[in-house]
């Protein structure tokens, strides 16, 4: 998810994912960073994101004549940027961690 870093560091990422809606008003649950660190030692980054499962409404009454599954799971993470920042790494460009690319197929193609 943080891609790599090309200096002295040695970052690792400890992910917990809460099940909820994303899109709730109140309380706002937002994807976040729960520690952080200075300098070139090693460190593992805890970091909490927020997945809602989306399910198609067809069956009402639950008789089992269509699909329980999720139909789409909306995800919310942290940036690349925020986490090198949370890492300690001064001055991470937003536009080469997180514009270039395409992160999500990156993390879909992880992911499988």
């Amino acid at each position: 998810m943080a891609g790599d870093y090309n200096g002295n560091k040695k970052i690792s990422l400890k992910t917990d994912d809460n099940f909820h809606r994303v899109s709730s008003i109140t309380p706002i649950h937002l994807a976040t960073f729960n520690n952080t660190f200075e300098g070139n030692k090693k460190c593992t980054l805890e970091s909490i994101s927020v997945t809602e499962n989306i399910y198609n409404t067809m069956d009402n009454l639950d008789t089992g004549f269509y699909p329980i599954a999720a139909t789409e799971m909306r995800t919310k993470l942290m940036s690349r940027q925020a986490a090198w920042t949370a890492a300690g790494v001064e001055s991470p460009d937003f536009h080469t961690l997180d514009e270039e690319g395409n992160r999500c197929q990156e993390i879909n193609d992880f992911a499988i």
